[in-house]
């Protein structure tokens, strides 16, 4: 939750908060990493669907509307959206648990994902605003 010179404060499963000093912490498994990580496989997989399914189902489309080059761009703006939540939330715990006297601002993470709406699906993309 947070952190001064002498404590490491979390919070227990009953809602509780309660203090740890810092030297009785041996390690800490900070929550995020493994959204974060997954979100980055996805990404990854979401990269290479993008590389090889464009030629495929975005040039050309006519004959299914568009909606199998929406269906490209997913994983990749998915897996986006769900690193960058997992960087975010890891990050606010390793603040978190510096030793400091002031507490971290509260990190937020929003994506929306475009696309065009006229029939030429000619636009694709997403707008992310992270701040930690």
């Amino acid at each position: 939750m947070r952190s001064d010179r002498e404590m490491v404060y979390v919070q227990g499963r009953s809602g509780d908060e309660f203090g740890i000093a810092h030297r009785d912490v041996v390690d800490i498994d900070h929550p995020g990493n493994v959204a974060a990580m997954i979100g980055g496989v996805v990404t990854a997989y979401g990269v290479a669907n993008i590389h090889t399914g464009v030629p495929k189902y975005c040039e050309g489309y006519q004959d299914d509307d568009g909606a199998g080059c929406v269906g490209v761009f997913l994983p990749a703006v998915i897996g986006g959206a769900v690193m960058v939540y997992g960087v975010a939330v890891w990050a606010r715990s390793v603040i978190s648990s510096t030793p400091t006297s002031t507490p971290p601002r509260a990190s937020r993470v929003m994506v929306v994902p475009m696309a065009s709406v006229d029939k030429k699906n000619e636009f694709y993309g997403a707008s992310a605003l992270v701040s930690f």
